[in-house]
């Protein structure tokens, strides 16, 4: 029971900073999938699309369609 309130907290968590960075003026107009993106360029070592593509759980195509909005 502990881990599933654990996992909701951190859920909670992530999505209330989602909500600020969104709200924040450098960000506004895009959308959450973007920032993901964005942050997994930023974490991971020599990011490419494959290793981005992992990182987010999405196939590369999805996240080629998502870099051309």
């Amino acid at each position: 029971m502990q881990v599933i309130l654990d996992l909701f907290t951190e859920l909670y968590e992530k999505q209330d900073i989602l909500s600020k960075l969104t709200q924040s003026s450098s960000l506004q107009g895009y959308g959450y999938s973007v920032i993901h993106c964005l942050d997994a360029i930023g974490i991971l070592d020599g990011p490419n699309i494959t290793k981005i593509a992992e990182h987010l759980k999405m196939t590369r195509g999805e996240l080629v369609k998502l870099s051309k909005n």
